[in-house]
């Protein structure tokens, strides 16, 4: 179910100017880890190509074990997934360290990072700055500063010089809702559903939707909560799938892992964790899910911590990597033999 946005050198170039008049740097320098095939990539070289920079490839798997790096360029960029941090941060050795703390952001964008993550970067001096952006608005619409971030902020910053970003409350909760984007960055539409014939595209005259909940703080800093489309209902509380991936995650003890809401009589929805042990763990399931839960319970309100837990060898995802939610809600329907969704 791959959609292809289309983007103009218009639009890629609003996004790549709004980068530098954000962070106030005139020329952009970008090490780059991350495939062209994706707008984080891509949108790096963009970066670089157009203020004159210097764009740097680096192999990721040499860079992830090696013992030192070399010096970054005075004012460079570095953009990671969360994972990436992650497994970096892991076995960083001194050398690596050093030179991270040298970048003038290392962008983190691509997926929710999580409390114990943001914690460890912060521990370590690292400038990260938070992202939220897609494919549809050329990355970034929305970047935290990483004097800010060093300073104790969690959210993912105002929006750019391009961008204005608008949250579409509910009744019961009109501060907290869909998140609306208008861009001068935003595509011109999905392929093969957009007119040539309009320059402007549907998007950048209406704004985009993209189906995320947030909220705006005081400071006009936006607060992603995760996915309209995974969130549960639990006993009248509202948890985000996406937080308790990423406490999983930091607890070291998976490889992969997926959170979802199913049928649950009493509570309405129960959340489940389907997860794949990390390699080289002998214990059994009942022993890693203790761990897990001393970890969670350290992290998170009960109300958000998994009811279920199920093990399974790999987490079904397509070729960009995203999780085949509906594929895994049947397969976890029929081990807990509920009722499947939409049955």
């Amino acid at each position: 179910q791959v959609k292809w946005a289309v983007h103009s050198w218009r639009t890629l170039s609003a996004s790549a100017r709004a980068h530098q008049q954000h962070f106030g740097v005139d020329c952009v320098h970008s090490y780059c880890v991350l495939p062209l095939y994706h707008v984080s990539g891509l949108m790096q070289a963009v970066r670089s190509w157009l203020s004159g920079g210097q764009w740097i490839v680096w192999d990721w798997k040499r860079q992830q074990q090696a013992e030192a790096w070399d010096p970054p360029l005075p004012g460079s960029f570095l953009s990671l997934v969360p994972t990436q941090l992650q497994r970096l941060l892991l076995n960083a050795q001194p050398g690596v360290l050093e030179s991270l703390r040298q970048f003038r952001a290392i962008l983190v964008g691509g997926g929710p990072t999580w409390p114990s993550l943001r914690q460890q970067a912060r521990q370590l001096h690292l400038p990260l700055a938070l992202t939220y952006g897609m494919t549809e608005t050329a990355s970034q619409v929305c970047t935290l500063l990483p004097e800010a971030f060093l300073q104790g902020s969690d959210s993912l910053g105002r929006p750019l010089p391009h961008a204005t970003v608008e949250i579409r409350g509910e009744r019961g909760d009109p501060l907290v809702g869909r998140i609306h984007v208008w861009a001068e960055s935003l595509a011109l539409g999905y392929y093969p559903l957009f007119s040539e014939a309009d320059s402007l595209g549907q998007w950048q005259q209406r704004g985009f939707t993209p189906g995320d909940w947030g909220y705006l703080d005081s400071q006009g800093c936006l607060h992603w909560l995760g996915r309209a489309d995974e969130l549960i209902l639990t006993g009248g509380e509202k948890v985000m799938a996406a937080e308790v991936e990423g406490e999983i995650r930091a607890s070291g003890w998976v490889e992969d892992v997926c959170v979802l809401g199913l049928a649950d009589e009493e509570w309405g929805q129960q959340v489940v964790a389907v997860a794949v042990p990390r390699a080289g763990i002998s214990l059994s399931g009942n022993e890693l899910e203790k761990h897990l839960k001393q970890h969670l319970a350290q992290q998170l309100s009960p109300f958000k911590h998994p009811k279920q837990w199920l093990w399974c060898s790999g987490i079904p995802r397509n070729a960009q990597g995203k999780v085949n939610r509906q594929q895994l809600r049947q397969w976890a329907a029929q081990q807990l033999k509920v009722a499947a969704p939409g049955s």
